[in-house]
């Protein structure tokens, strides 16, 4: 059993410059769109997939942005270690909601997205 869990995310914006958040429904806070990295399975590709499975979107995953780390928390027993790939632009108009996947997904103002203390491992602990 690894000593760590992995997760990646996508960092994805309109072309105003707003940055798409999602509610996950097994989650409280809103996050980047993303999800744990399976076994034999690189983090950008973890990526790809959690965009695809949550929103529907094929992004090109490009830059790795941030790589980040949590100690173990509540009802995760092992630390976390983060990677936040830049997924470059969409159009608003071109993703979906999976029921199973999402509560809500909209674009903020990078101001708002940066004032919010619930949307990343900081403000999961």
């Amino acid at each position: 059993m690894p000593a760590f869990h992995a997760a990646a995310a996508g960092f994805i914006t309109d072309p105003a410059g707003h940055v798409l958040l999602a509610k996950p429904t097994y989650r409280r806070h809103w996050a980047f769109p993303g999800g744990y990295v399976e076994e034999n399975e690189y983090p950008h590709e973890a990526c790809a997939r959690e965009v695809r499975e949550e929103l529907g979107l094929a992004v090109e995953v490009g830059d790795l942005l941030v790589v980040d780390w949590a100690p173990p928390a509540g009802q995760r027993p092992r630390a976390l270690i983060h990677f936040t790939f830049d997924c470059g632009t969409i159009d608003p108009r071109n993703f979906d909601l999976p029921a199973h996947e999402l509560e809500d997904a909209a674009l903020f103002s990078p101001a708002w997205a940066c004032r919010r203390d619930d949307c990343g491992l900081r403000g999961s602990r």
